[in-house]
């Protein structure tokens, strides 16, 4: 399609990166959260799967102060993205260009 956007990547980064493709506007008012969508994408895998760290458990790695961290990061995140949703809309897959109401293109019903 027009935009090749990966609708199921599990990193915040690369959907800020993905922004660029279809509204470089957002996408440069987002550069300066980089680096905390980043910071969230590195606590993913260790975080949620058991052998994410050698040797130990997630709970033995992690603990509060770093849940408060990654839950501020996340609110400055939406912080910053919310104001923007109303002006971004991404083609959703399967979405058509034209108008649902648009008459076929060979004058048909």
């Amino acid at each position: 399609g027009q935009h090749d956007i990966d609708f199921k990547t599990r990193t915040v980064r690369k959907l800020i990166d993905d922004l660029k493709e279809f509204h470089a506007d957002c996408h440069a008012r987002l550069q300066d959260v980089v680096s905390m969508a980043a910071e969230l994408d590195r606590l993913y895998i260790p975080t949620r799967y058991p052998n994410g760290l050698p040797d130990i458990l997630p709970d033995q790695a992690y603990f509060e102060r770093d849940a408060e961290r990654a839950i501020g990061i996340t609110e400055r995140l939406i912080g910053r993205i919310e104001p923007l949703l109303g002006q971004v809309s991404p083609p959703l897959p399967g979405d058509s260009t034209e108008p649902a109401d648009a008459a076929p293109a060979d004058g048909g019903p």
